[in-house]
């Protein structure tokens, strides 16, 4: 996250970057991903909690962006599985943006 940091808010660009960066949380956490895998050809059952309703496990499956087939049971064990013609991209590393020093900085135009 040293990119962060290196933002000149004094610069107009650079602050209008940070500015539209916290914009967007909507108070939720902000995440940067650095480094992504494709999922091919694999099959991985997963443990959920029984008592999710269908809109949180629709929620599930936008996160998998709708490919590969999900075999939900009733004992709380979901078998996904992955083909070449719908692989799956994965967020492999992340790093949380500190939004609240972002606030801050915004503020006082400053680390």
């Amino acid at each position: 996250m040293e990119w962060l940091y290196d933002l000149n808010l004094q610069d107009e660009n650079d602050y209008r970057t940070l500015k539209l960066i916290y914009e967007t949380h909507e108070g939720e956490r902000k995440y940067l991903i650095t480094e992504v895998i494709e999922i091919i050809n694999s099959e991985s059952s997963i443990v959920w909690d029984k008592d999710l309703n269908a809109e949180a496990k629709a929620s599930f499956l936008s996160l998998i962006g709708g490919q590969g087939g999900i075999n939900w049971t009733n004992e709380g064990n979901a078998q996904i599985g992955v083909t070449e013609d719908s692989p799956i991209l994965a967020a492999y590393k992340y790093y949380e943006i500190p939004v609240e020093k972002i606030k801050k900085a915004l503020e006082t135009k400053s680390w």
